[in-house]
């Protein structure tokens, strides 16, 4: 269940059914309402050990750290345990097994975002 809301939210940042740019009103509205989940995607990723839902989490990410209208990823506390989750979980799971590459790639992906994203804490 968890994974397909987290599927739906990916894919509908993706097609742009869910605008994260701001540029209108009603972009705004919804930027607040997925601002609201910023921090329980934060805390999935840190308790959540299923590669899967971690992965789509990632994704979602990648796509939410290009946008600078979060005010939660402004929020150094988040933000500051989410850039320590995702570099803990490139030491502990990107070991370059075949099996899980599709996670690796999300991870490698996420920190290439947020290396160039104005949220980073360095």
């Amino acid at each position: 269940m968890i994974q397909f809301g987290l599927q739906l939210i990916q894919s509908s940042i993706k097609v742009e059914k869910i605008k994260i740019d701001g540029q209108s009103d009603e972009d705004t509205e919804v930027l607040s309402h997925l601002d609201g989940l910023v921090q329980i995607m934060v805390d999935m990723l840190v308790e959540s050990r299923h590669m899967a839902e971690q992965a789509k989490i990632l994704r979602i990410f990648s796509r939410l750290l290009k946008n600078p209208n979060f005010p939660s990823l402004k929020d150094k506390m988040i933000n500051t345990k989410l850039q320590k989750e995702i570099f803990s979980i490139l030491k502990a799971s990107c070991r370059g097994t075949r099996q899980n590459q599709d996670f690796v790639s999300a991870v490698f992906k996420t920190i290439t975002v947020l290396i160039n994203s104005p949220y980073r804490n360095w």
